[in-house]
C-alpha cells in the first residue's frame, strides 16, 4: 500500500464513520466496483484507532470528568452517562459475538450492501417526520439505541445513521442523541477493533509508515466529520444524508448487475 492509497483510505473511513452513509457500506461497495482487495485486518484496526481517538479528543473534558468520577465513586450525571453507554453496548456485543460469522459473509454480497444502504436512507429520511424531542437519554432509550447499533454490524447499515435516528424517535434532543451516538461508538469500535487485532498478520517494517499515514488521515478527518455532524443533526439537516445514500445505493446496483 502507497502513501497515497493509505491517506486516501484513511479520508474515507474517518469521513463515513460519522456521516450517517455507512463506512462498511462503502468499503465493499468500492472494493467491487473498482476491483480492489480489501485494505487488510491490519489497516482497519489502525483507522479505527484513529477515528476513536478523534472522539475521545472532542468529548476529552467529559471522558476526564468521567474517570475522575468512577474513581472517586462519585454519583452524577457523568456516572449516568457512563452507565447507560454500557447498557446501550450490550447489544451490539451480543450481536457481534454470535452473528459474527454470518454477517462477515454479507460483505462478499454487494447487492445486499446496496438493499442496507437503501434502508439507511430510507431510515434517514424518516426523521423528516420526527419532531425535535427535549429529553435525556434514559435506560428505555438507551437499550433502543443499543438495539439500532447491534443492527448496524450489517454492511451498509449507517451506525451512526440509525442509533442518532433511533435517539429522535426516543425524543431525545437532536444534540444529545448525536453526541450519545459518537460516545457510544468507543466501546463499540474499541470491541471489535480489539478482536479484530488478534486476527491481524505481524506487521512489516515497510507497511509502518502507510498505517501511521491512515491512522493519522483517519484521525483527522474523523474529527472534524464528528464535529460538523453535531452542528448539521441540531440543525436538522440529517435527512439529507438519506438522499445521497438512496442515491449510492441505486447507482451501485446499476453498475454491479
Amino acid at each position: 500500500m502507497t502513501a497515497a492509497e493509505a491517506a486516501l483510505l484513511g479520508a474515507l473511513q474517518g469521513l463515513t464513520e460519522f456521516l450517517p452513509v455507512s463506512s462498511s457500506g462503502h468499503l465493499v461497495l468500492g472494493q467491487h466496483l473498482l476491483d480492489s482487495p480489501m485494505p487488510g485486518v491490519a489497516f482497519e484496526v489502525a483507522a479505527h484507532l484513529g477515528t476513536t481517538l478523534a472522539v475521545l479528543l472532542h468529548f476529552r473534558r467529559w471522558a476526564l470528568a468521567t474517570l475522575v468520577a468512577l474513581v472517586r465513586r462519585r454519583r452524577g450525571p457523568l456516572t449516568r452517562l457512563f452507565f447507560l453507554i454500557v447498557i446501550a453496548t450490550l447489544p451490539a456485543g451480543a450481536a457481534g459475538l454470535l452473528l459474527g460469522d454470518h454477517v462477515e459473509r454479507l460483505f462478499d454480497r454487494p447487492l445486499a450492501v446496496c438493499l442496507f444502504l437503501a434502508v439507511t436512507g430510507a431510515v434517514l429520511l424518516g426523521t423528516f417526520a420526527v419532531r425535535a424531542g427535549r429529553a435525556r437519554v434514559r435506560t428505555p432509550s438507551a437499550l433502543v439505541i443499543g438495539a439500532a447499533q447491534a443492527l448496524a454490524i450489517l454492511p451498509g447499515l449507517s451506525r451512526s445513521g440509525l442509533t442518532i435516528a433511533a435517539g429522535l424517535a426516543c425524543g431525545v434532543r437532536r444534540r444529545r442523541a448525536a453526541k450519545f451516538s459518537f460516545l457510544l461508538s468507543v466501546p463499540a469500535v474499541l470491541g471489535a477493533t480489539i478482536l479484530k487485532a488478534f486476527d491481524a498478520p505481524a506487521i512489516a517494517p515497510a507497511d509502518l509508515a502507510p498505517l501511521a499515514i491512515g491512522a493519522a488521515v483517519a484521525f483527522v478527518t474523523g474529527f472534524f466529520a464528528l464535529r460538523a455532524m453535531l452542528v448539521l443533526t441540531t440543525r436538522g439537516r440529517m435527512p439529507f444524508f438519506g438522499f445521497y445514500c438512496l442515491l449510492v445505493a441505486l447507482l451501485a446496483a446499476v453498475f454491479l448487475v
